[in-house]
């Protein structure tokens, strides 16, 4: 999983542009250095951390605290709370959303869900020159900005290379390394959050219709997915633009791999439920207000 600059309109696209490289990134560094799979006294957990930290986890994270509180302050400008509060709540989002508290429980969640045989087998991928060119695409799309973004769309407009052949191919790199999942999942859970900061009366009836409408939002995961599918297709063509073919076979058959694929399938998982997580602290938090005034 891993494209780049995925939308452009969205205040969302900062945090989706940091899920570049995110599946299988960086570690493939200390993996080629044999610092991080020689050594059997290192816990898989800690294995499991580097390769996180290496991968841009802690970017995603801080990307999606950014946007929740910049769109929960904004959402809450209809509760007119007063200034006092306001602050206080946009304090204790900030502490909720701790970037080094979410990476632990995301640590936690592949420890438990990813086995040490296949993480390295994933981190042997990313350390081969293929997988080093596909990372440092993805990597890179991150910081594209507008005007980038528009000149490579031009020039995939007008790329005779990339016809009906490489368009299936892009597409197959797309499924298999559940790009659309990540940015589906990425939506829907930062649009939950902010639903839940933004309520404003936060007593016994508004807390359950939050609660519905946070758990419909979660639920149409899919349905978004199915809507950025295209958008993704364009994005990812212009990201590997350079790649050759052989190269994003090689990815989509490393995807394919069972290593890949439980790789894929805990981190998507342990993303979704470090974000869930977040949403019970938040209720009682808001709920205090409204017994206390």
């Amino acid at each position: 999983m891993a494209i780049g600059r995925l939308c452009r309109t969205s205040t969302l696209c900062a945090l989706i542009s940091s899920c570049a490289g995110l599946s299988t990134s960086q570690a493939a560094n200390s993996a080629a250095s044999g610092s991080l799979f020689t050594d059997s006294t290192v816990e898989i957990s800690e294995k499991l951390t580097t390769m996180l930290l290496d991968s841009g986890i802690q970017r995603l994270y801080t990307d999606l605290a950014t946007t929740v509180l910049a769109e929960s302050a904004q959402t809450r400008q209809a509760c007119n709370d007063p200034s006092a509060k306001a602050d206080a709540i946009q304090q204790f989002i900030g502490q909720v959303l701790e970037v080094e508290s979410m990476v632990d429980e995301s640590v936690k969640q592949m420890t438990r869900h990813m086995p040490p045989t296949l993480t390295d087998s994933v981190a042997v991928w990313m350390a081969s020159p293929a997988g080093k060119r596909i990372m440092d695409a993805e990597v890179s799309s991150a910081d594209w900005d507008g005007a980038e973004y528009n000149r490579r769309q031009l020039e995939l407009t007008h790329n005779s290379d990339y016809n009906e052949t490489r368009q299936r191919l892009i597409l197959n790199v797309i499924d298999s390394s559940m790009t659309v999942n990540f940015v589906a999942a990425l939506h829907t859970e930062t649009t939950a959050l902010v639903l839940q900061t933004g309520d404003c009366i936060a007593n016994n009836e508004s807390r359950s219709t939050t609660s519905q409408t946070v758990m419909q939002t979660q639920g149409d995961e899919e349905f978004y997915g199915a809507l950025l599918r295209n958008d993704i297709h364009t994005t990812a063509a212009m990201i590997f633009s350079d790649i050759s073919s052989a190269d994003l076979e090689a990815y989509v058959a490393h995807n394919q791999s069972t290593a890949a694929r439980t790789w894929n399938a805990a981190l998507l998982q342990s993303i979704r439920q470090t974000l869930r997580d977040r949403h019970p602290p938040l209720q009682r938090y808001l709920a205090s207000f409204n017994t206390n005034e």
